[in-house]
């Protein structure tokens, strides 16, 4: 059974909370990369959703070695696009659509090219290069798109979203202890990126797929590598993960497996060990914060709910790490 905790853990998690807190105030999408396109914004906004043509000063649309789309900075060069009015759902919409932290986002100043007017901070997405990397040519510039924008996987990303629309977002890690030299080798990635796919031996058809990315973290004298999944909706919660992976569930044999998705890394050590915590953080819009239940703990796995996601992903990772490193070292687990 999930223990229930209250703590002054959890006070000081609600005081972050209070401040992290969204504004109302719009948020603003610059598009260059092919959500700019009617059939793709209608279904992840609206077709009425408010936009305007735009132009981003100082960068240059590229293409690295994979073909995908990127930003370089160049201050002779500009990059026209959309900037849509959304919200904050639809932003963590693009975020999964992005595979975010693969497609990073930023925040710049844009020029609406039909009022003159500057919006501040827009966020952008883009990614690290992969090898070698070029401007488009003119050619390119404005028909260019990635290789995953096609009929097939846009029309599978809207049907599995309509599919999960009533599930709540959480993010959430797996954390496993390490030694020095893991904890080292690992910050020297340049492309973390991963994916875990877990399987069911007496269900072939089952999968379910996660794309994540691997850190490695020091907290006082220990090491830990983290493999964390953002924004993500499904139908599961953290405390199945901890079920699955460690063969809890009667009559099911789960097989777990971790790939590489970007270079060829070695991460060997996720197939040959389990992890040690499994943490979450989630978001429940009918949540009464003062009932003081917002942090749930059963065995190795630790949920924490909030009523307001916080849109910058970094920013809700540190929430979630103080809470459960304030939460181990009070309880010693």
């Amino acid at each position: 059974m999930k223990k229930v905790v209250k703590s002054k853990q959890v006070e000081e998690t609600k005081k972050e909370e209070k401040i992290e807190q969204q504004s109302k105030a719009p948020i603003y999408f610059f598009a260059y990369a092919g959500e700019q396109d009617e059939p793709f914004y209608s279904k992840m906004f609206s077709p009425d959703v408010k936009k305007h043509p735009a132009r981003l000063n100082g960068f240059a649309k590229c293409k690295d070695q994979s073909h995908f789309l990127l930003l370089k900075k160049d201050p002779l060069k500009s990059v026209d696009g959309v900037v849509f009015e959304i919200t904050k759902d639809q932003l963590f919409a693009l975020d999964r659509w992005n595979l975010y932290p693969q497609y990073g986002r930023f925040a710049a100043n844009v020029i609406l090219t039909d009022t003159n007017e500057i919006i501040d901070n827009a966020l952008i997405y883009t990614k690290l290069e992969e090898g070698k990397w070029e401007p488009l040519s003119n050619e390119e510039v404005d028909i260019y798109r990635n290789p995953n924008f096609d009929e097939k996987n846009v029309n599978g990303f809207f049907t599995l979203e309509e599919t999960l629309k009533n599930y709540n977002i959480h993010d959430f890690a797996l954390l496993y202890k390490i030694d020095k030299e893991k904890f080292d080798y690992i910050n020297q990635f340049t492309h973390p990126f991963l994916n875990f796919e877990i399987s069911i031996k007496e269900e072939p058809t089952a999968l379910l797929l996660n794309f994540g990315v691997l850190m490695a973290i020091q907290e006082n004298d220990e090491y830990f590598a983290i493999v964390q999944v953002f924004g993500k909706k499904e139908p599961i919660e953290i405390f199945h993960y901890y079920q699955m992976f460690y063969d809890k569930i009667s009559n099911f044999h789960h097989i777990i497996k971790f790939f590489p998705t970007v270079m060829d890394i070695n991460i060997k050590f996720l197939n040959e060990t389990k992890p040690d915590y499994f943490i979450s953080y989630k978001e429940d819009k009918n949540l009464d914060l003062e009932a003081n239940k917002n942090l749930a703990i059963w065995e190795k796995a630790m949920e924490l709910v909030t009523n307001d996601f916080n849109i910058n992903p970094w920013t809700r990772f540190d929430i979630i790490l103080k809470a459960f490193f304030d939460y181990r070292k009070q309880n010693k687990i």
